[in-house]
């Protein structure tokens, strides 16, 4: 099993490589701002916190949140603006305190961790921390709403941190009250948010169902057919972003494809999943057209 998901989290790495490359911009809710910095973006530099340059005329006037600011006033004038993308950010916000305060830690380099996203210096860890120290249970509970604005809204990623974060921010529900009609509300909601959104063509979506149905996720039934649908998807955007760049690199998702294929599944769910797949990588490809064309303008 171990061996499992190390491949998978090679071939996840490779993947989120080539597609920083072919997906350089790529904001799914129309009229958001840019896409939401990692937690360590926002805490990690006490200075005020500003958004990259939008196309969005109403963020122009923006107000910034100046060093010093406590936690709820950020929160508030980022709610403030009405943006779904902006209510993603609240939530990192918040979320990175949450991390902060179960862990003791979030960004401090840890040789047996891999999930820190990098070293603080001293100096940047106290004014972090400063930062959490404003946290409320009031706050820690309401960035559960932020986030389901933004995945309800189409946020690029939301829909992965919705289903990551769990029923109520808590994974273990999953497991102590699985008939809890709320935790499957919760779980059918983000089963559907990822669908809607991997059937449009967002590429973050499929792997996160690719991942899922396959049986390396920790929500989600495992489901062969669907594996084969999301995996055949991904391998085909893979192949495209090749092409671009290196088509003498070999596409490591062409082998997660000859796996899924050797499973238990009929000729016309075979046939089903593959056609399903090319239709989702050419959205995918439309849709990173479009926003080429929109980030040239």
């Amino acid at each position: 099993m171990q061996a499992k998901h190390s491949l998978y989290a090679f071939l996840l790495l490779m993947f989120a490589l080539f597609a920083l490359y072919f997906y350089s911009s790529f904001p799914r809710y129309t009229g958001a701002a840019a896409a939401h910095r990692p937690a360590d973006a926002w805490l990690a530099n006490p200075r005020a916190i500003r958004h990259a340059p939008s196309s969005d005329p109403a963020e122009a006037d923006r107000p910034a949140a100046g060093a010093g600011v406590p936690l709820a006033a950020q929160i508030d004038l980022l709610i403030s603006t009405g943006s779904p993308a902006d209510a993603l950010r609240a939530y990192w916000l918040v979320q990175a305190c949450v991390d902060i305060a179960e862990k003791g830690t979030l960004l401090k380099e840890d040789a047996q961790s891999q999930t820190h996203l990098r070293g603080l210096t001293d100096e940047e860890y106290r004014a972090q921390t400063a930062l959490c120290a404003g946290m409320t249970e009031r706050i820690k509970m309401s960035r559960l709403d932020h986030l389901a604005i933004a995945a309800r809204a189409g946020v690029g990623g939301a829909d992965d941190a919705f289903l990551r974060a769990g029923p109520f921010g808590d994974r273990g529900a999953l497991k102590t009250r699985p008939d809890d009609p709320l935790v499957k509300a919760w779980r059918v909601e983000a089963e559907q948010l990822l669908t809607a959104h991997a059937e449009a063509g967002d590429m973050l979506s499929m792997l996160t169902l690719m991942q899922e149905y396959s049986g390396h996720g920790e929500t989600l039934d495992a489901d062969p057919a669907l594996a084969l649908r999301y995996t055949y998807a991904v391998s085909e955007i893979f192949d495209r972003m090749l092409s671009r760049s290196d088509p003498k690199f070999p596409n490591p998702y062409k082998a997660e494809v000859e796996r899924a294929l050797k499973g238990e599944l009929s000729t016309e769910q075979v046939t089903t999943a593959i056609a399903a797949g090319k239709d989702m990588a050419e959205k995918a490809a439309e849709l990173q057209a479009k926003n080429r064309a929109d980030a040239g303008r």
